[in-house]
């Protein structure tokens, strides 16, 4: 009697990505083919990529407030009566707070975009998870870029105005990358992806502008 044995062909296995590698492929080899290879992670989820933006967001906001305040820190050492109080008892508790509002600004802003995308475009063919799928690639390359954006623009307040021009060139990219994801949910017309993209972005750019506004006003004012 012999036993029988089922052969797993290579296509049906799901493989668990790490969340630096998919980052990677995303910024530095982006396709279509690339975002169409990282769907086929076992972890490809929307609660994933919520994470990863809030997570870079949080993190980066808080040590970017936390330097902002820290430039005051002879001001602050003055009302709380010493720097390390300053720094537990008011930079710390106010980095933390801006850290999660922005974080859950960031996250609510993604579901705007990926939302109106799906809206203009409309149910990719054969696929009832294009929404779960776009937010994950989403995700995927807000999550890194808008940490880089963040950091280059804290940079940029230091007297170092001509890294804003670094700064577009990122939010370029970002757009570039969103057409390519809407591309490999979607399989949309080339010239109907982009016009959806663009089209999709202006609730995104609008909030980022007025966002802009009001942190270069309040930390005018520190």
């Amino acid at each position: 009697m012999t036993a029988q044995t089922t052969q797993v062909q290579p296509d049906t296995i799901q493989r668990s990505w790490h969340w630096a590698r998919v980052w990677m492929q995303v910024v530095f080899r982006p396709s279509v083919r690339t975002f169409e290879r990282i769907f086929t992670d076992s972890n490809a989820q929307y609660s994933r990529a919520y994470l990863w933006v809030f997570t870079s967001v949080f993190l980066t906001l808080g040590a970017g407030v936390t330097l902002v305040f820290m430039q005051g820190n002879g001001a602050l050492a003055g009302q709380f009566g010493s720097l390390g109080a300053a720094y537990f008892f008011g930079v710390l508790p106010a980095a933390l707070l801006i850290a999660i509002f922005g974080g859950g600004a960031w996250v609510l802003l993604t579901e705007l975009w990926v939302a109106a995308l799906d809206m203009l475009i409309g149910r990719a063919p054969d696929d009832s998870h294009a929404y779960q799928r776009l937010l994950y690639a989403f995700g995927a390359f807000l999550a890194p870029l808008v940490a880089i954006s963040a950091l280059v623009a804290l940079f940029a307040s230091f007297r170092l105005p001509a890294l804003y021009l670094l700064q577009a060139a990122v939010c370029l990219y970002a757009l570039a990358l969103a057409m390519l994801a809407a591309r490999a949910v979607y399989r949309a017309s080339w010239t109907r992806t982009i016009l959806c993209t663009l089209i999709g972005a202006l609730p995104v750019a609008l909030a980022l502008m007025v966002a802009t506004m009001v942190i270069g006003r309040w930390a005018a004012t520190l």
